[in-house]
């Protein structure tokens, strides 16, 4: 006897010998990781690259968005 619950997010199936959860986690780590990797991308762009005035605040001002927005 099958069992489905529908969540906000995705659902749960009971099945006789098994458990299936359907959701978007596996999604949202990828993407989190994705944009956790373009942060480190900008961030090694800015401690590599010769000072420069006119675009280090523009470039700080990103960095910390990106690092308190990120999870």
């Amino acid at each position: 006897m099958t069992q489905t619950f529908k969540l906000k997010k995705g659902e749960i199936i009971f099945e006789e010998d098994k458990i299936i959860i359907s959701d978007k986690a596996k999604i949202q780590r990828y993407m989190s990781l994705f944009t956790s990797g373009i942060w480190m991308l900008i961030v090694l762009k800015y401690l590599l690259k010769p000072a420069e005035s006119s675009t280090n605040s523009l470039d700080s001002f990103w960095i910390f968005l990106g690092a308190s927005c990120n999870e």
